[in-house]
Parts: structure tokens; C-alpha cells; sequence
């Protein structure tokens, strides 16, 4: 009996730890992409780069992998312009860099899923700006009221 409600558990725990799998992958991406979007953030000239490549990249782009999440990306990539521009300085470093890491990832042609593929090849982008969006969400709802002036 003991060994049967033993199994049952373990079941019933085995999807919730295969569904957090990719979020740890998420997790993992955007913690190793750190270093690089610091690097990024010490160099505006290397930003701004980075920026002019995402937005490019932003007009060819599948918005239907983003679903709700577009506006977010767009946002993302206006706060950096803001940034570069000296007009907007209130984010966190924590925040700023996380938003470099999904938008370095968004323009980056190295993806765990190749953009070119139809219907799915911009899952994985959508999935960092997501777990993103989920970590700065105050900070950016904060930069697109000041944007609006309704701060």
C-alpha cells in the first residue's frame, strides 16, 4: 500500500518538474547572458549597436510567437534607446541588464531554435522576453509611464 501511494506521489510530481524544465533553461540563458549584457551596458557605443540590430531584426520578426508580449519587447527596446540617450536613467542596473540579456538574445542569429523556421523559430525569444518581462515588469510599467508623462 505504502509502496503504491510511494508511486503515485512520484507520478504526480514527475510532470511538475518536466514542465519547469525549460523555465530553468530560461533561467540558465538569461543567467549566463549577464556577462555580456554588462559588457554591453559599459559601452554605449556597443549598446546602441545592439539596439539598431534588434530593431531591424524587430520589422522581419513573427509577432504571433509573442503573442501579448510584443508591446513588452517593443518597450524593452525603447527603454534602451532612452538609456543610450541619457533621456531615461531610473531603471535598476539588476533591471537594465536583464532587458539586455532579452533583447541580446532577440537579435542574436545563434538561437537555441533558428528563427527561419516557420511557426516556431522565434518560441525560444519569446520565452526569454517573458521570463524578463516577468523580472522587470514594475520597473517596466514604471519606464512606459514616464514615456506617456502620466508618472
Amino acid at each position: 500500500m505504502r509502496m503504491r501511494q510511494a508511486a503515485k506521489a512520484k507520478t504526480a510530481t514527475a510532470p511538475s518538474a518536466a514542465q519547469s524544465r525549460p523555465t530553468m533553461q530560461v533561467a540558465t540563458v538569461v543567467k549566463d547572458g549577464r556577462a555580456q549584457a554588462e559588457a554591453f551596458a559599459r559601452q554605449p557605443q556597443k549598446l546602441k549597436i545592439l539596439l539598431a540590430q534588434a530593431t531591424e531584426k524587430a520589422k522581419q520578426a513573427d509577432k504571433s510567437a509573442f503573442k501579448g508580449l510584443w508591446p513588452y519587447l517593443l518597450a524593452m527596446l525603447r527603454l534602451i534607446r532612452a538609456f543610450c540617450s541619457g533621456k531615461y536613467k531610473r531603471v535598476s542596473w539588476e533591471s537594465l541588464i536583464s532587458v539586455i540579456v532579452a533583447i541580446a538574445y532577440f537579435a542574436s542569429p545563434l538561437d537555441l531554435i533558428p528563427d527561419f523556421l516557420p511557426g516556431i523559430g522565434y518560441l525560444d525569444d519569446a520565452m526569454i522576453v517573458r521570463f524578463v518581462y516577468r523580472l522587470v515588469k514594475a520597473e517596466l510599467n514604471r519606464f512606459m509611464e514616464w514615456e506617456s508623462g502620466v508618472e
